[in-house]
């Protein structure tokens, strides 16, 4: 199926994008089945922007845990709503539930506190090797131009993940 610009603009409009490319951001919308890039907008930004992850690494942290064997989508946890870590605070900014978090309301609600607790089970430097294994540290080769690459380390701040 060919979808066109008009097909994509509820997703591009939630990414950001606008009826030219952004100056300051990019949107990449990939089939992940074979790994075809279906549209971009912002190519440039795209390319040679490095930004930390913010909550991108939440869902990358419970596939690890689940790729691991150390989650299963019966656990749950139930969260506290508040969180400080490295003396920075990451209190949750979603409602407060009274259902436990599992896998799918952690990423629905985008918990920190569910995600740490859960990550907790990681040893030291599991994190970065499985990030490293799966490509995160690599160019995606998505782009017809080179492209910045980033690192992937066990030295990032909480200021990142928000």
């Amino acid at each position: 199926m060919l979808l066109s610009r008009r097909d994509l603009w509820p997703i591009l409009a939630l990414a950001g994008a606008s009826a030219s490319p952004p100056q300051n951001g990019a949107a990449l919308l990939v089939r992940l089945a074979d790994r075809k890039l279906i549209f971009v907008t912002g190519p440039d930004v795209a390319a040679t922007l490095l930004s930390p992850p913010g909550s991108t690494l939440k869902p990358i942290t419970l596939w690890c845990l689940l790729n691991s064997g150390k989650l299963t989508s019966s656990d749950e946890y139930l969260c506290p709503g508040t969180l400080v870590l490295d003396g920075r605070n990451m209190t949750c900014s979603h409602p407060r539930i009274a259902t436990p978090m599992n896998i799918s309301r952690a990423l629905a609600y985008s918990c920190n506190c569910a995600v740490a607790h859960f990550a907790q089970r990681l040893e030291p430097g599991e994190l970065v090797r499985f990030g490293e294994r799966v490509g995160l540290a690599s160019a995606t080769g998505l782009l017809d131009r080179p492209e910045a690459r980033g690192t992937f380390s066990s030295n990032l701040s909480p200021q990142q993940f928000q």
